[in-house]
């Protein structure tokens, strides 16, 4: 082994160990590699766009879905009017009070990330938590 691949091991390794020792103290540090592959898994999440087909944003949106879908291949969005009963019931739950609304949510039912208002997110940003949606 050359003596480049021994430190690198090395840095992964003193990483791995100050990882575990603080592990018990705080969750929030990241991803930790092992030397073969990350420890951690990708859950299947759902994404639920919000809005008012009547509205001045209904558009907008609709155009953002298409695109969505055209250049990241997902047809795991739901699409909710605003105005039906579980529009309502939605936008309650999860406090929404701008319209449009897009809510990445795991499958559980917790969200994740959610954006509200008339400044739609980056597709790229919404595709990160559609990973995995087929």
């Amino acid at each position: 082994m050359s003596a480049r691949r021994v430190a690198q091991q090395q840095v992964v390794a003193r990483y791995v160990t100050e990882t575990d020792q603080s592990r018990h103290r705080s969750l929030s540090g990241g991803f930790l590699y092992s030397r073969h592959r990350p420890h951690a898994t990708l859950k299947f999440m759902k994404l639920v766009i919000l809005y008012r087909p009547a509205s001045e944003h209904a558009t907008a949106v609709q155009t953002f879905l298409r695109d969505f879908k055209y250049q990241h291949g997902s047809s795991k969005v739901e699409l909710v009017d605003a105005d039906t009963r579980e529009g309502i019931a939605t936008a309650s739950l999860y406090d929404l009070m701008n319209l449009p609304a897009i809510l990445a949510l795991r499958d559980d039912g917790s969200a994740l990330q959610v954006w509200q208002g008339e400044m739609l997110p980056l597709m790229d940003e919404v595709a990160a938590y559609a990973v995995g949606q087929s």
